[in-house]
């Protein structure tokens, strides 16, 4: 006799609506993981796009920093004496002359205050201007432009700034460095340029390497420190 068993289904040892409910559960993690993975490559895609904009940005930036200081090699070339020396050997010559520009107003000096300390400079760097600024004023406006473009980039390590500034400063000779420090003085209560020139100039310690036993006189380590916070290695 042969003995057939048939399960009921209500006697069955799978739970349907449990394995329903894990199959709800599984598909809605999938479909979250799914979700993360796709934002997650969003995110990705959105920083590649934003790096390399930036990228291309520094780029441009330091495109045109380079024909920036090419054109400023383009001035510097192009100052001429009648009968003197041009280029950069001018501007030893032009230190001289104020030298003795400066000398010449030791005999009106009054006192040794700071005020006529700097008052001095600015008599003598005036008749400097007035004799040759045809020569190197547009020298300095560009020197300026340059670095107020390069403060200006923005707060990104990926800007390299002390970089820039040093390949620029690193162009200068001592004496376009000693002479641009006095210029820096005497435009300084030129509000347009002036100030600025010299925050630049100790934000960025552009005078850093300057010699200052080379100064027109050793009170003006003093007055360069203390008045315009400028400091120098020696």
């Amino acid at each position: 006799m042969t003995l057939c068993c048939y399960a009921h289904p209500h006697e069955s040892n799978v739970n349907w609506e449990a394995f329903t409910a894990c199959g709800t559960i599984v598909l809605a993690v999938f479909t979250i993981l799914l979700a993360i993975a796709a934002i997650r490559q969003l995110i990705d895609v959105k920083e590649f796009f934003i790096q390399n904009k930036i990228l291309n940005q520094v780029q441009s930036s330091e495109s045109i920093i380079i024909k920036q200081m090419e054109f400023h090699h383009k001035l510097l070339d192009g100052i001429q004496f009648e009968n003197l020396p041009g280029g950069r050997a001018s501007f030893k010559i032009l230190y001289q002359f104020l030298n003795e520009y400066y000398a010449e107003t030791l005999n009106k000096a009054i006192d040794e205050t700071e005020d006529e300390i700097n008052n001095r400079i600015n008599m003598a760097f005036s008749k400097l201007y007035k004799e040759y600024c045809y020569l190197f004023g547009n020298y300095y406006k560009n020197l300026y432009l340059l670095i107020k473009y390069i403060d200006e980039l923005p707060e990104n390590p990926e800007y390299k700034k002390d970089y820039y500034i040093n390949l620029v400063t690193a162009q200068l000779s001592r004496f376009e460095i000693l002479l641009l420090a006095y210029d820096c003085i005497w435009i300084y209560n030129d509000k347009r340029i002036g100030q600025n020139f010299m925050d630049y100039a100790s934000k960025h310690n552009l005078f850093s390497s300057l010699e200052t036993s080379e100064l027109m006189h050793i009170s003006h380590k003093e007055l360069f420190t203390n008045r315009y916070k400028i400091n120098f290695d020696n």
